[in-house]
């Protein structure tokens, strides 16, 4: 019986299955759970979320021209399940899951841990970035509890989601011309490549420096004032938290005399659902660009200006045009057929950032059933390959802000720079200050200094 072809992979699927090949390029969320959960009821629960959603069930494909495609593997979701030893324990198996990439050839290409107490679990999910995003696997989580609450719910299945290209209006085919010339290119790319001599590695070069993961949330009242606030100095949450860690970092560079720029980067993945021609709330698919923004911190800016800036900037790379545009440039470059390490090389190139904000926004999801009730979600926290690994992770559930900050290790032994707790103390004197200056002046050092 042959396998069921689903789709070939649309650019954007495509870019990402070719940088994982180069670096792991996964991602999870993680959801605390508080009351019982039922883990004999969740492999029955993953085998109905599967027949819902077709990508949790497929598998990575070379057809005859060699391009990708989806293809339908009958495979059941993996499950791992833990004794809950802390509230720090989902932490350490978080990190474990990010050094364990997909093999793209095998379905399914997502996993589950239930990390479980009788009193408290933690459920995390970890999915190949190529058939989900951050907001996706969220909607996943919610009808997982709804499945283990009400296990024989009926729930009505997905057809195979578009790809992301296809819902774009006014998306035009890729001219022969371009596609020749991005033949060229790659092909010097990779040529020249090939001719550097390989690096072998010093035996006095520094490994890189391990990984830390912190996660933590704002109260409820903070949470509102945050909303609030954001709403009257007419920019967003998203801006407000990129201001706040950007501003973390300039302050540690300038306390630790770090010969670096004060013009910082973030790197931003943006939901697309609202703008594309199709109604995606419940789909699990992938639907996100990226946005990257530009801010310097040696001028006398107000903090909340600078957040305003940032959600302009925003705003602007999502419109139509530009989203046509960089989606143009992403098939041409797969039509040449650039090889992963090429594909994460640019990435590298055009992306590199201070901080990556990845922000699910206010989730809309049940938190409340019969005996069980979700109290928060941490994450979604991804691994880039970048040289400074700093991933800042957000959600919003009920009244509360969820957040996990991924990063490397302080060089210095006897110092750790707690960023994610500075830019919250940054966050928390421009409520309270709204002529806060955002800016590596010596009021703002004061604060961070006082609050380390």
């Amino acid at each position: 019986m042959q396998p069921t072809i689903y789709r070939h992979l649309g650019a954007t699927e495509q870019a990402i299955w070719l940088h994982d090949q180069a670096h792991p390029f996964h991602f999870m969320l993680t959801a605390r759970i508080k009351g019982k959960i039922e883990p004999i009821l969740l492999n029955s629960v993953l085998d109905s979320l599967q027949q819902r959603h077709p990508l949790l069930r497929v598998k990575i494909a070379l057809d005859r021209e060699h391009r990708p495609c989806f293809v339908e593997q009958q495979a059941p979701i993996p499950i791992r399940i833990i004794q809950r030893q802390s509230d720090q324990h989902w932490q350490q198996e978080a990190m474990e899951e990010l050094q364990r990439p997909f093999i793209w050839s095998k379905a399914p290409l997502i996993r589950v841990i239930l990390i479980h107490s009788p009193e408290v679990s933690e459920l995390i999910i970890v999915c190949h970035h190529a058939i989900a995003d951050g907001l996706a696997a969220a909607n996943l989580i919610e009808e997982i509890l709804i499945l283990l609450n009400i296990p024989d719910r009926l729930m009505s299945n997905h057809p195979v989601p578009a790809s992301l290209e296809s819902l774009l209006a006014d998306h035009q085919p890729v001219p022969r011309g371009k596609i020749l010339l991005a033949l060229g290119l790659v092909g010097l790319k990779q040529f020249t490549r090939w001719l550097k001599p390989k690096k072998t590695r010093s035996l006095l070069s520094s490994a890189p420096l391990p990984l830390q993961l912190e996660a933590g949330e704002l109260s409820p009242e903070i949470t509102s004032k945050l909303i609030d606030r954001c709403h009257q100095e007419e920019t967003t949450v998203h801006g407000a938290i990129c201001t706040a860690i950007l501003l973390a970092i300039a302050l540690n560079n300038q306390q630790q005399d770090l010969d670096l720029s004060t013009t910082l980067k973030c790197f931003c993945p943006v939901n697309l659902r609202p703008y594309l021609q199709s109604s995606l709330d419940r789909v699990c698919g992938l639907y996100i660009a990226t946005a990257q923004t530009t801010h310097d911190f040696a001028e006398e800016t107000r903090f909340w200006e600078i957040a305003r800036l940032l959600k302009s900037e925003l705003m602007t790379q999502v419109e139509l045009d530009p989203l046509l545009k960089r989606s143009m440039e992403r098939e041409i470059l797969l039509e040449a057929k650039p090889s992963p390490e090429i594909v994460h090389k640019i990435f590298k190139e055009r992306c590199a950032c201070d901080v990556m904000v990845t922000n699910l926004g206010r989730l809309k999801i049940q938190q409340q059933f019969s005996n069980f009730r979700l109290e928060a979600i941490y994450g979604p926290i991804v691994l880039l390959g970048f040289p400074q690994e700093r991933v800042l992770g957000v959600a919003t559930l009920g009244d509360r802000l969820f957040f996990t900050f991924l990063h490397q290790q302080s060089i210095e032994s006897n110092q750790t720079v707690h960023l994610a707790e500075q830019a919250i103390q940054l966050l928390k004197t421009a409520l309270e200050n709204p002529d806060f200056i955002g800016s590596t002046t010596a009021e703002a050092a004061e604060i961070l200094l006082s609050k380390s």
